[in-house]
Formats: C-alpha cells, structure tokens, sequence
C-alpha cells in the first residue's frame, strides 16, 4: 500500500458502514442493528448469524480506528442480542433456531467471541465454551468426533444429510477460546482436544492436497478419482447421500476445478478460516508444517480466486467475508505472503467501495468492476438483506484493518 494512500481505507469503511447503518440500524432501546426478514428489516431476529455478518466488520473497523461510536454500537447490538435470545437459545436448542444448522452455531459462536474481545466480559466466553461443546456432541458423527460433524439434522432437507466446511466457524472459535482462556479456570481441556480431532478430520477429508480415489463414490457404486491437487478445501462432504452424483466423497468431486461465481465446490470463507486455523496452530505448537499448510492454502486461494485482481465472491455471498479477520490477523501477517496478494483484498475493496457508490449505498455480492460500466460478474443474492450488504462491507472494514497493521499491496 503506497505511503499517501494513508486513511484512504478507514474513510472508505467508515462511508460503507454509515450507508449500511441509514437501513440497518435504529437508535431505539438503546441501539442496535436491525435483521432482515423477506427484504424487510426486523427488530427482533429468528438469528444471530445474521446480525454476525455486520458485527464481525464492525470490530474489524474498531480494531483499525479505535473509534467509540463503533464500540457502542457492536455492545448495543450484543444487548440486544441478549434481551432477545435466552441462555438456553444461545447455547443449545441445536436443529432450531439461532442454532438451526452447524454454520449457524458457529456464526453464533463468533459473535460471542467477538463480543468478549470488545467488552472483556467473561459472560460471553462462557457462552461460547457451553454452545462448542453442545455443538460438538449434538452433530458429531459416533463417539468422538473423529469422524467430523454433521452439517444438519435429519428432519432438515427432507432427510438430506452431509457433512461440510462450514464447520470452521466453530473452530476458529474454539481456538480463540483456549487463547483467551489458557491458564486460567475457564480454559476447557474437553473442547481443545476435540477441536484437534475436528481439525484432523478436515485435514485429512477436506483438503486438497493429494490424488485420491473414492471407492463406491458415484450412485452406481462405481469410484472416481480427483487430481485437484491445490491445498483448497472442499465445501461439502458427502456419505451414503441419495442426492447427488457423488455418493460418497467430496461434494462436486466429480467437477474438481468449478470454483466460480455460479457455484462452487469449494468456499472463500472456509479456505480463509482453515489458513487461519494453521496459522494459529503454527503460533501455538511451532509446528512448521502448520505454517506451511497455512501458507500453501493462502498462496493458492490468492491464485484460484483472482478475477482480474480482485477476490471472487464465490459460493456464499452472504458469508463469505465472515473469516476474514483471523485470515488478516494470523495469515496475512506472516512475511511469506507477498504485496501482490495482499493487494487483491485491497483491490476487492475499492470495486466493493465503486460499486456501493454507484448503487446508492447498497454493496451487492458484485466484487468486480470495468472501466466502463463499473459492474463486472454477476450480483447474486438478494440486496436487500442484510448479510449480503455486510458481507461486501466487511471486506472493506478488512482492508481498513489491513491499513492501519501497515500491510502494503502494489498499487
């Protein structure tokens, strides 16, 4: 990032933010955002991950200004969370809602966390600790949870059932509570060894580090062999699942390389979140084979997801930015990763920023632009909503973040 661009992200962010909060925002009981319902905004959410998607872009663009307007309202926000949902919501009822399905849980998580680390109440720690270790023992797959979790419950999708990356929300989660809490009575030797069985788990089936055959994969009963071999993460995982062409084996194994906006076997979000994890396992342990497992999924990410030099939104636009600060925070600070990549966030940004301009304030899921029209790629999801609005606005509040840890880029 050249020296005179100083700033230039924070005022971008703080202008996004303040298009975001004219809709989704209302000073009453105190202050909070507002979901959305149908394309409608709501006072009281059926969620939290939700409400997630703007918080988690909020702290990202208080850890840059230090701005108290922005702590009062992520805390505001968390009241109400709090008035709106009982301990036993927050923390249990999983396969109902805030808890619907894994990734809900772990957007919930994530706002607990999120919410510690700007209030320093150990409340919300606690909660996170409760909700990972229901989580872990309501979806896993046998015993342990050596086998993975379950995505969802039966009585979900008309009995589909499968297994996913999604599950890196609870992860990262679960080690950012055993580093607020080590040492001290809080910290849960439980949950830190089954979140290393958790992380094995993906390793080992998730990750795309190897030519591997399936045997019985297809619904015929036949196997097939995938050749993507680039340290990304595949998104769904399926076993003895009716639906689709692969019984068993990664979801979309038999289309390896579809990693685009239409539809996408693999997930910026969760490439992002499981970088992160190596990365913070490498800062724990000093294993080297974990910051070369982080590194090899940064470098390829970067590679994959270039659209013209800009990040491609590609699977979730409504969850896509949600492991963006760990992703900041513990990969993009490691001296291995060169400006040419760390500028494509920054690059992201400003089409995010031209576009929001261009639309009157509202960021749609288009990451991309031309000189001409200032649109590139398609818009997916609805506008309207809140997550798709705050998705694209946390991608600027990460380049803020970015800015202000002095990371530079190319241009």
């Amino acid at each position: 990032m050249p020296t005179n661009t100083q700033g230039r992200y924070r005022e971008m962010a703080a202008q996004a933010l303040e298009d975001v909060y004219r809709r989704f925002w209302t000073d009453e009981d105190g202050g909070h955002i507002l979901s959305t319902h149908c394309g409608f905004a709501v006072d009281k959410p059926l969620m939290i991950w939700e409400t997630a998607m703007l918080l988690l872009g909020m702290e990202m663009y208080y850890e840059a200004t230090g701005d108290p307007r922005t702590r009062e309202r992520i805390l505001g926000t968390w009241a109400h969370i709090r008035r709106c949902f009982t301990d036993e919501q927050l923390t249990g009822g999983f396969g109902e809602c805030p808890n619907l399905a894994l990734d809900d849980t772990g957007w919930d998580c994530m706002t607990y966390l999120l919410a510690y680390r700007v209030s320093g109440d150990p409340e919300p720690l606690e909660l996170a600790r409760r909700c990972l270790l229901g989580a872990y023992d309501h979806w896993k797959d046998g015993d342990d949870c050596t086998n993975g979790l379950w995505y969802n419950d039966r009585k979900q999708y008309a009995g589909d059932r499968w297994k996913s990356s999604y599950l890196v929300s609870l992860l990262v989660s679960a080690l950012e509570h055993g580093e607020a809490t080590q040492g001290t009575p809080a910290y849960s030797g439980a949950l830190q060894a089954q979140t290393m069985q958790l992380i094995g788990w993906t390793e080992r089936t998730l990750r795309r580090d190897r030519v591997k055959t399936y045997e019985n994969g297809r619904q015929d009963g036949s196997s097939f062999t995938v050749e993507a071999v680039d340290c990304l993460y595949w998104t769904d995982y399926n076993q003895e699942r009716e639906t689709k062409p692969e019984r068993n084996g990664p979801d979309g194994g038999l289309r390896p390389f579809a990693i685009s906006e239409e539809g996408s076997v693999s997930a910026l979000f969760g490439n992002m979140g499981m970088a992160a994890v190596n990365a913070m396992l490498a800062e724990r342990t000093g294993d080297p084979r974990c910051r070369e497992k982080a590194l090899e999924t940064a470098h390829s990410l970067f590679a994959v997801y270039n659209h013209n030099g800009a990040l491609m939104n590609d699977r979730d636009p409504y969850t896509d930015a949600a492991l963006l600060r760990p992703f900041i925070r513990h990969v993009l600070t490691l001296p291995e990763i060169r400006d040419d990549e760390r500028q494509m966030l920054y690059t992201t940004a400003d089409n995010i920023f031209d576009n929001g301009q261009r639309n009157r304030g509202i960021y749609t899921s288009c990451w991309q632009r031309t000189p001409k029209n200032g649109l590139q790629g398609k818009t997916r999801g609805d506008s309207a909503c809140l997550m798709i609005n705050a998705t694209s606005v946390s991608l600027l509040c990460g380049a803020a973040l970015m800015e202000s840890l002095g990371m530079r880029g190319t241009d």
